[in-house]
């Protein structure tokens, strides 16, 4: 299952494999590089809402999921490169 996480200030979702990746600079930064960490607190969040089942489940078309991968995909691609 794919995540969509909301920043705390509402204004960047982040996508969130389980257990496996997200795509927030401090994933990328302490797990990937530094290794000073397992998880970052996006994947956190995917696991406490996970427990408590607090969460919103979307459910797509085919078409429609490829359609908002890419939007998160290029919004990745478009934060990574301001920060160049």
């Amino acid at each position: 299952m794919l995540w969509a996480v909301i920043s705390s200030d509402l204004n960047t979702e982040y996508l969130v494999l389980p257990g496996l990746y997200c795509s927030c600079k401090g994933f990328y930064m302490n797990v990937l590089l530094k290794k000073s960490a397992d998880r970052c607190y996006h994947m956190e969040a995917v696991k406490i809402a996970q427990r408590t089942g607090v969460y919103e489940e979307v459910s797509m078309r085919d078409e429609e999921y490829y359609d908002v991968l890419m939007k998160l995909l290029k919004g990745m691609l478009k934060t990574k490169t301001r920060r160049l």
